[in-house]
């Protein structure tokens, strides 16, 4: 959850495996098997100095987005497909900003991004301003 500055207004902000919930019910993550992950998001709890969600993958190890192949984003609301589109161009990148929702003239929309990153998930986490210990 990042502010304007682009950056997590606090740790908890950033919601990943290690700490997949924040405690206001804002965003959840879960995983469903090796391959499947879901977040959720409440966008009426989200505090208002939130206005960008970076929803972001990372690959564990030496494995790059070009050996794992096409990723699928889907984005439901109530139960309904509202989104879909395939990142399919990886290549070295072992994490990658997948997409953003963001607040624009008070409403949310959603940017499919794609950008990747050589570097592991502590690197992004810093990129956007998580204490990483």
């Amino acid at each position: 959850m990042l502010s304007e500055e682009n950056s997590v207004n606090c740790d908890e902000d950033f919601v990943f495996y290690n700490f997949p919930s924040r405690d206001d019910g804002a965003m959840a993550l879960t995983v469903d098997g090796n391959c499947e992950q879901s977040i959720h998001i409440d966008l009426k709890a989200l505090p208002d100095n939130c206005v960008r969600i970076a929803i972001a993958a990372a690959i564990e190890g030496t494995a790059t987005f070009g050996q794992l192949g096409p990723v699928a984003v889907k984005v439901e609301a109530s139960e309904q497909p509202e989104a879909e589109f395939v990142l399919d161009a990886g290549t070295t990148e072992r994490t990658m900003v997948l997409c953003e929702v963001y607040r624009r003239a008070n409403r949310w929309r959603l940017r499919a991004f794609g950008q990747g990153y050589d570097s592991g998930l502590d690197a992004l986490a810093t990129l956007y301003g998580v204490d990483v210990k």
